[in-house]
């Protein structure tokens, strides 16, 4: 999901959002990406990300490799088994995919 579009959901956010730095997408300026500058490569080359947002069921996090928001499940209370690796939604295939990180606030 593109950031415009998902800032107007309603979704616990763990972060300010105005903190993403948000930048032009090279296919069309009119379209705005984000990055979440606490995303970093870890020692063995995976994209480690952390949750910007939560619904009852979704987490949501801040793509590293298209700069949209994707949405995947948060699972069940109380455990919340929600980070591990994940395969992004994108079309930018050719990477790892990446890892959700707990927060340490939770």
């Amino acid at each position: 999901m593109r950031f415009n579009s998902f800032k107007n959901n309603n979704y616990e956010h763990v972060i300010d959002l105005n903190n993403l730095e948000k930048y032009s997408s090279s296919h069309d300026k009119r379209i705005k990406l984000v990055r979440d500058n606490r995303s970093f490569i870890d020692g063995n080359g995976f994209w480690r990300v952390y949750p910007i947002s939560f619904s009852e069921s979704q987490v949501c996090v801040v793509c590293p490799h298209c700069g949209e928001i994707h949405f995947h499940g948060r699972g069940k209370k109380p455990e919340y088994k929600y980070e591990g690796n994940r395969a992004p939604q994108c079309l930018e295939n050719e990477n790892n995919g990446y890892i959700i990180l707990r927060l340490d606030t939770e």
